[in-house]
């Protein structure tokens, strides 16, 4: 009897050591989460591509200002004709109309005498055929093309440009709010894990402790069997609990860890449980005025104006000035006589276009209207989640406070059940009811206090304050 009383003390003792946690052999360092969100901004693959996209949205509308200089360009060609462009001199007026008279003219020189045959037929050989250009024709020079006026169509473009530009930075915003949400729940999922899995750990050690005196008490006939069993019982049930929320720990931790590209990260600040929050119209006003989706509607409200402007454009006409330098030319009687500048100013009217225009006008003036009404059910989401977040949390709150006390009888009553076991005046069952009584308590407390902790954060990340979490852990 004495060797089973051993070896069923030494088996509870054993298997409550194995229930505390396992030191491993470099402890990690603590993070707090000022120091795990710094660091979740520098590692997340989403946030640096979002933030990518907002860099190249900036450039890309910082290069439409281009759009109000001039274009020149260089330019230089070398083209080879068929045959050089030509003139006949016989062919220009008034050389034809005055052939017949000036025949007439040297036949009546020749019949005088004046002139001899030979000497006309040499007059008439003469070429009367003349080269204008080379063959091959060679061209280099400057040319300049200035839009001054477009029907408001490139400070449209611009305006777009730049209204992208807006959109991409607030989808960053976005983006971060929501690295900050995922954070929060994943980073006080780990603390809560590790609260739960330390009250199971001390209820299977506290049952454990029972569980060796029922079976002293038991050794000396102090207590039927039955109770000795109930403690086991108790116990057994206590172990498997304390392995679940083992297992659930590091199931957490796991992803804390994928999140923050670290290994084994241990969370240092705690659950929120004191806090101070401004009145619920303030934070609605801020929600309404600092949320970044509010502001990306803004960007495309912008949007949607500069396409309007642009058809609006497609009534109007087109204005530029250009000009052209001559840097080099050949040698020919056109490249010689060639001008060595040009400036001019041309217009273009539209009178028929086949863009269908009509309907891109209203189509831009439908694109206002869908932004509108986004709009407003954009403010009717945002007043409706701040409220439903800020009652979670004075829920949350409430009980938490409330259950201060009931913590306290809890702790007091497991002390006053065990000793009363102890004296043989509280059976097995009383001690281990009270115990997990002590325990659920302990735990409903800590998820009273993650929701108040979730709850802070998702009000934050609605009026777009992430960064003011650090002020409500102190």
């Amino acid at each position: 009897m004495r060797l089973m009383h051993w070896k069923r003390k030494l088996s509870a003792l054993s298997l409550a050591v194995s229930l505390l946690p396992v030191a491993s052999g470099v402890a990690a360092a603590p993070l707090n989460f000022d120091q795990a969100w710094q660091t979740l901004q520098q590692v997340n693959d989403g946030l640096k591509a979002e933030m990518s996209a907002a860099e190249r949205a900036q450039k890309m509308a910082q290069a439409s200002d281009g759009l109000n200089l001039p274009k020149v360009d260089l330019n230089a060609q070398v083209t080879r004709l068929s045959d050089p462009l030509s003139m006949d001199l016989k062919e220009i007026q008034p050389f034809p109309t005055l052939a017949p008279k000036l025949d007439q003219l040297l036949g009546g020189l020749v019949s005088s005498g004046l002139l001899s045959p030979e000497a006309v037929a040499k007059l008439k050989s003469i070429p009367t055929e003349t080269d204008l250009s080379n063959q091959t024709v060679k061209t280099a020079g400057v040319n300049a093309l200035w839009v001054i006026y477009s029907g408001g169509r490139i400070s449209a473009a611009q305006s777009a440009a730049y209204a992208q530009a807006s959109e991409a930075q607030q989808q960053f915003a976005l983006k971060r709010l929501q690295a900050f949400s995922d954070l929060t729940r994943f980073y006080y999922g780990v603390t809560l894990a590790q609260n739960v899995y330390q009250t199971r750990t001390q209820v299977a050690q506290a049952l454990a402790q029972h569980l060796m005196h029922a079976q002293k008490l038991e050794q000396h006939g102090q207590i039927a069997k039955v109770e000795r069993l109930s403690a086991q019982v108790a116990y057994d049930r206590a172990k498997v609990e304390a392995e679940n929320a083992r297992r659930e720990l590091e199931i957490a931790q796991l992803v804390l860890d994928e999140l923050l590209h670290q290994n084994d990260v241990q969370p240092s600040s705690p659950l929120v449980t004191k806090l101070t929050l401004p009145s619920l119209s303030t934070l609605v006003r801020d929600a309404l005025n600092a949320n970044p989706a509010m502001s990306l509607l803004d960007a495309k409200d912008k949007q949607a104006q500069s396409l309007e402007k642009a058809e609006r454009g497609r009534y109007l006409p087109n204005v530029a000035a250009f000009g052209n330098y001559n840097l080099y030319h050949d040698d020919s009687i056109l490249g010689e006589r060639a001008p060595d500048w040009m400036v001019g100013v041309g217009v273009s009217v539209p009178l028929v276009d086949n863009s269908g225009r009509n309907d891109l006008l209203a189509a831009a003036h439908m694109a206002r209207k869908e932004v509108g009404y986004r709009r407003a059910e954009l403010q009717r989401q945002l007043k409706v989640g701040v409220e439903q977040a800020y009652r979670e949390l004075e829920q949350a709150k409430t009980e938490y406070d409330s259950l201060q006390s009931s913590q306290a009888l809890a702790k007091e009553n497991f002390l006053l059940r065990s000793k009363a076991f102890e004296q043989g005046l509280a059976t097995s069952l009383d001690v281990v009811d009270a115990r997990m009584t002590e325990a659920a308590i302990d735990t409903q407390r800590l998820a009273a206090s993650y929701r108040m902790t979730n709850a802070l954060a998702k009000l934050l990340t609605l009026t777009g304050q992430p960064d003011a979490f650090n002020r409500y852990q102190r």
